[in-house]
């Protein structure tokens, strides 16, 4: 049977000089930034748009010093978590999304701040994830929008090895129209979306394959190992070999943890979740 934890819901007015913070929690948390901007691994995220960070994953985030952000946020776990996270238009190459309902949005997670009864927050975060999911459903269907998915489209196929001209002809379409496209869809410019796929894509071959880390790099567009290792780094703030074995050190620490404590077998690992955060 399907379940969902809410681990944790809170906000933050966070202030100018705050410290960047690496994501190293195993759940997920979903940010609703309600004013101000920051950065996650490097993207900017501005007010009206929502950001994910996935457990194990270790993103590292921060606000903008001129313009620090004001959000709001919603820890979880489990099978429907993950599901309804796919049906918000989350997925492995895209943490960002926009907001909708951004008012309703806050006055829900303030709620959820008064109580502490899973029924009661499972109950808010249906409503929240409803919201994006009913407005996802409207698909736009105007021409800006066609370009959008089609480009997006390209650049998956190609694992990311492709570049802004190359999307631009294929589309039959100027460069610096859809810079201006992406960056008023996604706060960021073409350059910087193929780069962030591919950066993703790499943590995704990293993880789950064998591959070398030259083969890698050459998958995703770069001829010189030395050249993808520098980005990965610039990227992560660590080297692709680090970035391998410190995910493989974790996967085996979990999957050991796994099959020899009987605390983490699926009808105890709620109860020991929730055990773990009252003592915090």
């Amino acid at each position: 049977m399907e379940h969902i934890f809410i681990t944790d819901i809170g906000h933050e007015q966070c202030p100018s000089d705050k410290e960047m913070i690496r994501y190293n929690l195993n759940h997920h948390t979903i940010h609703f930034v309600y004013s101000g901007s920051g950065f996650v691994d490097d993207v900017q995220v501005q007010a009206g748009e929502i950001f994910l960070c996935r457990g194990r994953e270790h993103p590292v985030y921060m606000p903008s010093p001129e313009n620090p952000w004001h959000y709001g946020w919603i820890g979880g776990c489990g099978a429907l978590f993950d599901k309804l996270l796919s049906d918000m238009g989350f997925t492995d190459t895209c943490h960002i999304r926009t907001m909708h309902n951004p008012a309703l949005i806050e006055l829900l997670i303030r709620a959820g701040t008064a109580s502490k009864e899973q029924e009661y927050r499972c109950g808010l975060f249906y409503a929240i994830a409803g919201l994006h999911i009913a407005a996802g459903e409207q698909i736009d269907d105007s021409m800006p929008a066609r370009h959008i998915r089609i480009a997006v489209s390209f650049i998956e196929s190609m694992s990311g090895n492709t570049t802004p001209d190359e999307v631009a002809k294929n589309l039959n379409l100027s460069r610096a129209y859809l810079r201006n496209l992406f960056s008023s869809s996604f706060g960021i410019s073409l350059q910087h979306y193929i780069l962030r796929y591919r950066m993703q894509h790499a943590e995704a071959l990293l993880t789950s394959t064998d591959l070398s880390i030259s083969a890698i790099g050459a998958q995703i567009g770069y001829r010189d190992p030395l050249m993808f290792s520098k980005m990965f780094r610039r990227y992560h703030g660590q080297s692709p070999t680090a970035f391998r074995t410190e995910s493989r050190m974790f996967k085996h620490a979990l999957n050991t943890a796994w099959e020899t404590d009987p605390r983490y077998r699926s009808e105890n690992a709620e109860q020991l979740l929730a055990d773990s955060l009252d003592s915090q």
